[in-house]
């Protein structure tokens, strides 16, 4: 959470002094989602009071006392963390594809490395949707700016290993594959080309993986994944089926969430009972409902899982 040396709890009216920063982020995770939220907005406006303006989520990466997949993970993204604070976010809109590979060039020069879409959620001024909506996708405006997409990166695994601690020290649980993809810096793909397997990688920073399924499972949706996706999504009138949050304002594109878990469901297209994508079993969601309902209901159809997703929505 913090990156500074104090070891006070930032939460408002809390006394509490840690001889650690570790301490006080232990600490942060025992106090209500009311003041966590509360403590996380104040720090959005002192870092305002300090620039003078809305801050970036790179400036509150480098400056501020939370990480952004802090804010990411109870605001569902830094955009909605710094409406909620009161505050107009930083987003440019005149823009062509000129401005949109200079940042991508800019941010390649600033980190030494082919820049990441999570490279983009943290540090850049434009959303991620931009780029996507400019260029069709992130892999395609990388290519534009004259970058190879996938391209090798000799990531130290010190660095890697780091990022997984990151996020057990935000999701206050040990992170899973979908958590890397949603809210980490890194790909869950490069973790796969470093360590084998996630679970691998979650031995590898020393904890136990989450994980039930068996460890060959690859993530493989089949060859036609690609269409299935977008055709669920238009089923789905662009919309996460439990919040309402159009995708357009997802700065992370919607999921599409397999139901039934995928690692239970063959994947052999020439299987009659090849049920792993069927549209029945597959639900639209944003990052922030696939990461709170994930592997529940799961005998629900998308109608069924929807309306009990929306129900536990209006309980919390």
């Amino acid at each position: 959470m913090s990156k500074t040396d104090t070891s006070e709890c930032v939460v408002d009216g809390c006394t509490e002094i840690f001889d650690s920063t570790r301490g006080a982020r232990i600490h942060f995770r025992y106090h209500t989602e009311a003041e966590k939220r509360a403590a996380l907005l104040d720090e959005i406006i002192n870092l305002s009071s300090q620039k003078g303006r809305t801050p970036t989520a790179g400036e509150m990466d480098e400056d501020g006392p939370f990480s952004v997949t802090t804010y990411q993970n109870y605001f569902d993204s830094w955009t909605e963390a710094v409406k909620r604070a009161g505050l107009e976010p930083r987003r440019e809109t005149n823009f062509g594809d000129t401005d949109l590979i200079s940042e991508i060039k800019r941010l390649a020069e600033q980190l030494d490395r082919v820049p990441t879409a999570g490279d983009v959620l943290k540090r850049s001024r434009y959303a991620l949707r931009d780029f996507q909506k400019q260029f069709g996708s992130w892999n395609e405006a990388l290519q534009r700016a004259g970058y190879q997409v996938n391209a090798a990166m000799d990531i130290p695994e010190k660095e890697l290993l780091a990022e997984i601690h990151q996020l057990y020290e935000d999701l206050g649980r040990v992170p899973s594959k979908t958590d890397m993809a949603e809210y980490g810096y890194f790909a869950p793909r490069t973790y796969q080309l470093e360590f084998g397997t996630w679970n691998d990688a979650i031995v590898s920073a020393g904890y136990e993986p989450n994980q039930t399924f068996d460890s060959e499972w690859n993530y493989y949706y089949g060859p036609d994944w690609d269409a299935t996706r977008e055709l669920v999504i238009q089923r789905d009138d662009e919309m996460c089926r439990c919040c309402g949050k159009p995708r357009c304002d997802c700065e992370q594109d919607l999921n599409v969430h397999h139901i039934k878990p995928a690692r239970e469901l063959p994947i052999d297209g020439n299987s009659e009972d090849n049920t792993l994508n069927d549209p029945s079993n597959l639900i639209s969601l944003c990052p922030s409902c696939h990461h709170k309902f994930e592997g529940q209901w799961t005998d629900s159809d998308p109608s069924s899982f929807a309306e009990k997703a929306r129900l536990s929505l209006t309980v919390d």
